[in-house]
């Protein structure tokens, strides 16, 4: 893969097909917790006392409550999409983290190769360091979702 010098040319990077083969596998690792942890609830609801009815009305009203709060992850996930591209939002979208985290180590990152999120120094090179940066911020999240 060619990629144009100058910052423009990190975006054919950043929607590369590998990033979206990952961005799936990532968001994958979500719904099959999520599908776990569902399972798990249903299967100890009567242990907790509750019934299956109550576990379903409990799962409708958490679905309904999580719309509010997702609507500020979807703003944010707007706002990100021109500067990291489409298949590493999917990814910050689909883990439990911190936008503002994971934005301020892709800066920190950038800096330290002397490059600015957004502007002519953020070629390539400093994406995929930023890039590993905010991974390694997510990872963390994910990891001790596990346990």
């Amino acid at each position: 893969m060619v990629i144009a010098s100058g910052s423009a040319g990190y975006l054919g990077l950043a929607n590369a097909p590998v990033l979206w083969i990952l961005a799936l596998a990532v968001m994958s690792v979500v719904v099959v917790q999520s599908l776990i942890y569902m399972g798990a609830v249903k299967k100890n609801a009567e242990s907790a006392g509750m019934s299956q009815q109550e576990v379903r009305s409990a799962f409708r009203a958490g679905g309904v409550a999580a719309i509010g709060p997702s609507l500020s992850v979807v703003l944010v996930a707007i706002a990100l999409l021109p500067l990291f591209g489409t298949p590493p939002v999917i990814v910050r979208v689909g883990l439990i983290g911190s936008a503002a985290t994971e934005v301020a180590s892709a800066s920190i990152a950038a800096g330290t190769m002397g490059a600015n999120l957004g502007d002519e120094t953020f070629t390539s090179g400093v994406f995929i360091v930023a890039l590993m940066a905010m991974s390694l911020s997510g990872a963390g999240w994910m990891i001790s979702t596990l346990f």
